[in-house]
């Protein structure tokens, strides 16, 4: 147990979200954490913190984390504190928690702040969760108390040249691109499959895709094997989900970029000028009852 600005936290679980506020709160204020994301071993990962002021503002009140993490694992944090500003927010053991502090001022309305959170561990179960508990104080007292458990990455994706729009070309030449799968666990993944899938969209507006999902019909997929690439033969009306494009082990700690190229195909109709192309991998931890997910997307040009 932790006490911080008068109040006391659960130490482990995350499940406690400690005392009822103060009733001497000076205004009514209401906070809830707010991962957005897994969070993966010596990566920045965005957290965000709602605060709901419905009484008048506050010039000054404090902001305190508190991690529940063991001893032998840290984490480091950053907060926002303005365009492009991202200062470090310095954290210090108390048993098995770690706490920062910083102060900030509290209009009326809702306002979310933002901080940016990096384990330096990683988890050893394919559930391991890191709880976060925000107190805000007004002159000592606490105000508003929130919890939320951050989820450990087992298992990313990402574009190896990073996210960004391909040109698809319709007279059959081929467009490359490179997927990076990485196991941040502490257990291996016998096989990581990646799977493709896509929607063709229109012209202008939101992608929202026309129904069609004949990846065969409408594109060829290769995979480089070594030197040589090798062509993914897939059956007439197959839905994309089906079946894997790659299949790789990935061990506990491990990276590997698997690339693949992708072609129109005559089928492809003329109306569709774009598509929203993603790449679905899929992978089971040793002893885990449920596979990790991780996905990429990205916009391909057709015209």
């Amino acid at each position: 147990m932790v006490a911080v600005g008068g109040a006391v936290l659960a130490g482990c679980g995350g499940g406690a979200p400690g005392p009822a506020p103060s009733t001497a709160a000076a205004a009514p204020v209401a906070v809830s954490v707010q991962p957005v994301q897994q969070y993966a071993a010596d990566r920045d990962g965005d957290v965000g913190i709602e605060v709901r002021n419905h009484g008048p503002a506050l010039a000054k009140v404090t902001v305190t984390l508190q991690f529940t993490v063991a001893r032998g694992h840290t984490v480091s944090v950053a907060r926002q504190a303005g365009k492009g500003k991202w200062p470090a927010v310095p954290l210090s053991r108390n048993g098995s928690s770690l706490n920062g502090s910083w102060t900030t001022a509290l209009p009326e309305g809702t306002r979310t702040l933002h901080f940016r959170l990096r384990p330096h561990y990683a988890p050893a179960t394919f559930d391991e969760k890191l709880p976060v508990h925000v107190v805000l104080a007004d002159r000592g007292a606490p105000i508003a108390i929130g919890s939320a458990d951050a989820t450990l990455a087992t298992l990313l994706a990402t574009w190896k040249d990073g996210p960004h729009k391909l040109a698809v070309h319709r007279d059959g030449r081929w467009t490359e691109v490179a997927l990076t799968l990485r196991n941040p666990s502490r257990l291996d993944i016998p096989q990581v499959d990646v799977r493709p899938a896509y929607d063709t969209c229109p012209a202008s507006g939101t992608c929202q895709g026309t129904g069609r999902d004949d990846l065969a019909d409408d594109f060829r997929i290769a995979v480089r094997d070594g030197g040589d690439w090798v062509g993914v033969d897939r059956a007439k009306g197959a839905a994309p989900a089906t079946g894997a494009v790659v299949s790789v082990p990935l061990p506990a700690g491990a990276s590997r970029t698997v690339h693949l190229r992708i072609a129109a195909t005559d089928g492809l109709p003329a109306s569709a000028t774009r598509a929203d192309f993603r790449l679905l991998a899929t992978g089971t931890l040793k002893g885990a009852p449920s596979p990790s997910l991780a996905l990429c997307d990205t916009e391909l040009d057709l015209s």
